[in-house]
């Protein structure tokens, strides 16, 4: 093999990594008050997968998979689902209920969480993602005595805090426990979320999943991406005919 066919063929092989290990940046919206109805439910796109830190629940038609097995510092969840949440150190704890008036389903969702230190990494990992497809995630948190809230990090890119419901632990007390919507379109067949707070905790209560119609910007990002990489191959070829 001559140098230039095997600079071209390494330069090739290296897009092709790079683009499997990079994670998708995640364009998150605003962070929005629970109301305690389907309102709030995500229903726009196809069901993928999803996670709750409790049993299995049900709100607006969607069912949240409950926890199946926690061992290791690491959740997973039922009915098959390709999601698990990492550096975990208490499974599951409850220290405050929804109100009787809220939808039942969304009572069970929001009733606790999984949690550790805010100094511990933990860590998101949606697995079974389909590259180059648009995504959109919803996540919710919980009631609880006190406000340890939460924010998430997708490729670079942090949600502002997802409050939790109860006192105010340096950011301000909170009525109800807040939710959040996000939106990436996937660079390989997985996507990691990282957990952070500025209090003590982090918190994972519960998420969804779901296909979403690509932005008009993310469609032509993606169009250069396979652009550069379908000329990379072209170079390729050209120096291996030579």
């Amino acid at each position: 093999m001559t140098i230039r066919r095997f600079l071209a063929a390494t330069s090739v092989s290296m897009l092709t990594a790079t683009a499997a290990m990079a994670q998708a940046p995640i364009t998150w919206q605003g962070v929005q008050a629970e109301t305690g109805t389907a309102a709030d439910i995500l229903t726009s796109g196809s069901f993928v997968d999803s996670a709750t830190a409790g049993v299995d629940a049900i709100v607006g038609g969607v069912t949240f998979n409950g926890q199946a097995a926690f061992a290791g510092g690491v959740l997973s969840f039922d009915n098959g689902s390709d999601i698990t949440v990492s550096g975990i150190s208490t499974g599951y704890a409850s220290y405050g209920s929804a109100p009787g008036s809220w939808d039942p389903g969304y009572q069970t969702l929001v009733g606790g969480g999984a949690y550790n230190h805010s100094n511990q990494l933990v860590t998101i990992t949606l697995a079974g993602l389909t590259s180059g497809q648009a995504y959109s995630i919803q996540i919710f948190e919980a009631f609880w005595n006190l406000n340890w809230a939460t924010n998430f990090t997708g490729g670079g890119s942090t949600s502002g805090l997802v409050n939790l419901s109860g006192g105010d632990e340096g950011v301000g007390a909170s009525a109800v426990p807040d939710y959040l919507d996000g939106y990436f379109v996937a660079s390989g067949t997985s996507e990691t979320i990282t957990l952070g707070s500025p209090t003590q905790y982090v918190i994972f209560d519960g998420l969804q999943l779901r296909t979403a119609i690509p932005e008009p910007m993310s469609v032509v990002l993606l169009l250069a991406g396979l652009t550069g990489l379908g000329l990379a191959r072209a170079a390729a070829a050209a120096s291996n005919r030579r």
